[in-house]
């Protein structure tokens, strides 16, 4: 089972059984495949976490219902588009669809968008990137990180 959907909430997108059968049947079995459901599932929520993972930890966690049902939808969208690129032609209209999902994810990648309630990634700006010696004896020499300038390294 996904983070963000369902394999029920991807089949209401769907007309009836027979479509979804002819769509994850792998078997002729004339049933749909739930395991091939959440396949699609699991294949556009990671499409998604790439994207988003740039900025928020994945899978979001967010506290603002709407971004709940906004992830959902994002990935309900592109979980169809899976499943309908399996027994091709899929059309423009869908192609599109999962173009603006991927879109709209980098963006939230970015910055451009934003995910109230979201998990973000701690900081590191306040941090002191340098060890500190504090199991030896050995004390640093100067504040300067830098071992390696144009003039010490000329000769090498």
């Amino acid at each position: 089972m996904g983070n963000y959907a369902t394999t029920t909430q991807l089949e209401t997108r769907f007309d009836d059984a027979t479509e979804l059968a002819y769509l994850t049947d792998n078997e002729v079995a004339g049933t749909p495949d739930t395991a091939v459901e959440e396949e699609c599932i699991a294949s556009a929520e990671g499409a998604i976490n790439t994207r988003i993972g740039k900025r928020y930890k994945t899978p979001v966690a967010s506290t603002d219902a709407s971004v709940v049902a906004l992830l959902q939808g994002q990935t309900l969208d592109l979980a169809e588009v899976n499943m309908r690129k399996r027994k091709p032609p899929i059309s423009e209209q869908k192609e599109r669809q999962a173009d603006k999902v991927l879109e709209w994810a980098d963006r939230v990648g970015d910055g451009t968008y934003v995910l109230p309630g979201a998990s973000t990634y701690d900081s590191t700006v306040s941090r002191d990137p340098r060890l500190t010696w504090s199991t030896s004896d050995r004390t640093q020499d100067s504040d300067d990180a830098r071992l390696f300038s144009r003039d010490t390294a000329s000769g090498l």
